[in-house]
Parts: C-alpha cells; structure tokens; sequence
C-alpha cells in the first residue's frame, strides 16, 4: 500500500485555474516545433505522416482544443460568423442558435456568440 495523502475538501481549499493547453504544451508532448504543430493542426504545408500522426495524438491525449479566435487574429483568414442576440432568457434565442449552430456544422465557419443583455 502507498503512503498517499488525503488532503480534505473544504471551502478554505483554494484550487489553482488551470490555464488553457498552447501549441507550445502540444510540441513539448509531441517533440516537434510549434510551427509544425500549427501546420499538422490547420492542415497547412508538408509534414510526413508520421510527424503528423504524433501530434494529433499529443494534443488529443493533452485535450488540445484550438482557439479559433485566436487563430482567426493571427492570419487573414476570418471564419468566424458573429452572432449577437439581447437575451439567452427568451426561448427563442437559444432555438435560433441552434439553427445557426447546424447550418454552419458543414461548413468552415464557426458561430461567435454575443449577448447583449
């Protein structure tokens, strides 16, 4: 048996906010440069099948999302689609999204959500 500690949950427990996973986590765990990373993750320039296949699997065992806002300012393609509503409190606003959500599903584009208030 292990000598582990049990440390109790109280409202004193203060747990750190994790901050969100980079390209830099996904090359360290994969061994690659962040550039060939970003290049195996948008699908963009000449990377061998191997090299390709070790990053996708860093970066689904790290839980790798890409931030498509942040990608969007850091190169001229935007595929972003702006969505602004007044309220998530009216019932219609959340069908809407919904339709909005699945008519971009086969396409590029990704919903950016703001509410107004």
């Amino acid at each position: 048996m292990t000598d582990r500690k049990i440390i109790p949950m109280t409202d004193d427990v203060q747990i750190p906010p994790r901050r969100p996973l980079t390209l830099k986590d996904v090359s360290e765990a994969s061994g690659v440069s962040e550039m060939t990373v970003s290049r195996v993750l948008r699908n963009r320039g000449d990377v061998s099948d191997a090299t390709r296949a070790k990053v996708l699997a860093a970066a689904k065992s790290l839980g790798y999302v890409p931030n498509k806002i942040a990608g969007a300012l850091a190169s001229s393609r935007v595929n972003l689609v702006a969505v602004i509503i007044p309220s998530l409190s009216n019932m219609v606003f959340p069908d809407v999204m919904t339709g909005i959500s699945e008519i971009l599903d086969d396409t590029p584009l990704q919903p950016v959500v703001g509410v107004t208030n």
